[in-house]
């Protein structure tokens, strides 16, 4: 009986050891949680932002008869919208363009941050020959 004893004693003690084992793991798991819950809600704030950044502008045409709204971002191209201005309008396609907003010229291949182009700003589409 004395053998049945020790045995219960040790099956006891390596029950109470993987409990210790188990919790010091769901401690871990617990804590490994907690930082992927931290980087998902920095995500979800960068996102936040991100969407804020999103605006809208207008391509224009000189005469005001063709308008192209756009929503954009500060790290847009301009060439980008007006690929899709030309594409609206295909008659542009033909000309050379010349592009300003605010009574200044606006580089193609700049961003519209770097145009200081803002939130609501029109460009304005004129065509010249050349």
């Amino acid at each position: 009986m004395n053998i049945d004893n020790n045995n219960n004693q040790s099956l006891i003690q390596n029950l109470k050891n993987d409990i210790n084992i188990k919790e010091k793991e769901l401690l871990s798991l617990k804590n490994e949680l907690n930082i992927k819950k931290k980087e998902l809600n920095e995500i979800k704030s960068k996102n936040m932002i991100d969407k804020e950044q999103i605006f809208s502008i207008n391509f224009m045409s000189v005469s005001h008869d063709k308008i192209f709204p756009v929503s954009c971002s500060n790290d847009d191209t301009i060439v980008k919208f007006e690929e899709l201005f030309c594409n609206q309008y295909p008659e542009y396609k033909n000309h050379n363009t010349y592009l300003t907003s605010n009574g200044n010229p606006v580089k193609r291949f700049k961003t519209i941050k770097e145009n200081g182009i803002k939130q609501g700003n029109t460009i304005i589409i004129d065509t010249y020959e050349g």
